[in-house]
């Protein structure tokens, strides 16, 4: 196999790559940049500098929505074989002193077995780099949109082997027919949308690797919970060629589109699943896609309904109609008691009924206490009117949140509902009723409302 000429350089700006480079098993790749509240913390990105890679042919291209698909067609490969030996691959990782990662040794288990390694062609069907993913389904894989399009364009070629260990391929190998990005990450590179799927024609696989990974979209709440823990396993490039590792660390911080870890990676794992496992979760939930690195973490894209809603949007598009699960964890925070009054301060008269022009006074609790910033915000026929904070805690045990003096609405009649959130997660309700004391009381119409922090009202 020929080696094309190469360089990597570490650098902190938004160039595309992929992951395993040639020569020497270096990897390379696109890491993307962490926005909001991780802006300004400079990602490392490992680009490779290379010869020809070309692409297939574009065959789809929708309209300016960053979610909409972008579809490639890729030229055949003959054979499908997973030329790895001196091949390199797409950068996604750090690792961390003491390295804590441990080789997979049976990688036909579940879940290990939906791991898999994606080996790249370049025009000249030169094994050009490599990069990790997850079998969703019999025809489809997930891995980084970095791995399948980047400065040089799209892939050409790419062989899949799920399971593939050094021993041998437990559940073959087979050459990809399409790869999709979104259009977001195909114009700018932008992290939030660096995800894309491989598919196949007919059923490569079969049904051997099931079952299949449901996709879990989780609020902010399950990963408020102490001792979260994220987990992976895939193809590093540090290793011994087609060996998976996997490996844990705590999860840091996150954000609406990223999950922040130390967990231990190396490039040639971009598209490797990310699992959370906390007291929340029944079983590890799988969350994510590590993507990116920086010198002090690596990064994860977090699943949301956003890009879960895309990637079931690019499998209609397919010819082939690949499907695949998903699932979204209920809020972990309920309502443990909530009563509405109209004339003791935090309701320890109990309930009472409303009427127009008095106070509407309201008392709730929470289970389990929540660690984030509470909010009410009161709407009166579908007008929303008044908000009410409570700042981030710690929280008092039996915390009781209360309006004090109480929210006014003198000319309203009509339904009232008390909408709750912990941070911007809705949890519930608690509703009543203004009756009408005059004929032709007139109902609320919108106006600006009123938000006011509230006083924590402690036991």
């Amino acid at each position: 196999m020929s080696t094309a000429q190469r360089c990597s350089e570490r650098e902190k700006s938004g160039s595309g790559g992929a992951d395993r480079g040639a020569a020497g098993r270096a990897r390379i790749g696109h890491m993307g940049n962490v926005r909001s509240l991780f802006a300004g913390l400079g990602l490392v990105l490992i680009a490779i500098l290379a010869g020809p890679f070309g692409g297939g042919r574009e065959t789809a291209r929708a309209d300016d929505n960053p979610f909409a698909p972008v579809s490639v067609t890729l030229q055949g490969h003959f054979p499908a074989g997973l030329e790895v030996a001196a091949a390199g691959g797409a950068s996604a990782a750090t690792v961390f002193t003491p390295d804590g990662r441990e080789l997979v040794t049976d990688t036909t288990a579940v879940p290990y077995r939906l791991g898999a390694v994606l080996v790249f062609y370049d025009q000249a069907n030169v094994a050009f780099y490599e990069c990790s993913g997850i079998v969703l389904n019999y025809n489809v894989v997930l891995t980084a949109a970095h791995c399948l399009y980047h400065d040089f364009g799209y892939v050409t070629a790419a062989d899949v082997g799920p399971g593939a260990n050094a021993a041998g391929r437990p559940f073959g190998v087979a050459t990809a027919r399409r790869v999709v990005v979104p259009r977001g990450y195909a114009t700018n590179r932008a992290a939030e949308y660096d995800f894309g799927l491989v598919m196949f024609d007919g059923a490569p696989f079969a049904d051997a690797l099931a079952p299949y990974p449901a996709i879990v979209t989780a609020p902010d709440s399950f990963f408020d919970q102490p001792g979260t823990v994220l987990s992976s396993f895939g193809y590093p490039g540090d290793k011994p060629a087609l060996t998976m590792w996997k490996g844990a660390g705590p999860l840091q911080n996150y954000d609406a589109n990223a999950l922040i870890t130390t967990l231990d990676a190396y490039p040639g794992q971009s598209g490797s699943p990310i699992f959370a496992t906390n007291a929340a979760a029944n079983g590890p939930q799988f969350v994510g896609l590590l993507t990116a690195e920086a010198d002090t973490y690596n990064r994860a894209l977090r699943f949301t309904e956003r890009n879960v809603s895309a990637l079931k949007g690019f499998c209609i598009a397919d010819a082939n109609q690949c499907t695949f699960d998903t699932y979204s964890t209920p809020p972990p925070y309920s309502l443990a008691t909530h009563v509405v009054c109209r004339t003791s301060a935090r309701c320890t008269a109990g309930p009472e009924a409303l009427q127009r022009g008095a106070p509407i006074r309201f008392a709730f609790s929470f289970s389990p206490l929540p660690a984030r910033q509470v909010r009410l915000e009161a709407w009166v026929n579908g007008a929303l009117l008044s908000e009410v904070h409570w700042p981030a805690g710690p929280f008092a045990p039996g915390q009781v949140f209360d309006g004090g003096s109480g929210l006014l609405f003198p000319k309203a009649t009509g339904q009232v509902a008390l909408r709750v959130f912990v941070g911007e997660e809705y949890i519930g309700s608690i509703t009543g009723f203004l009756p009408a004391d005059l004929a032709g009381a007139p109902t609320p119409s919108p106006r600006p409302f009123v938000v006011r922090q509230a006083a924590l009202a402690r036991d």
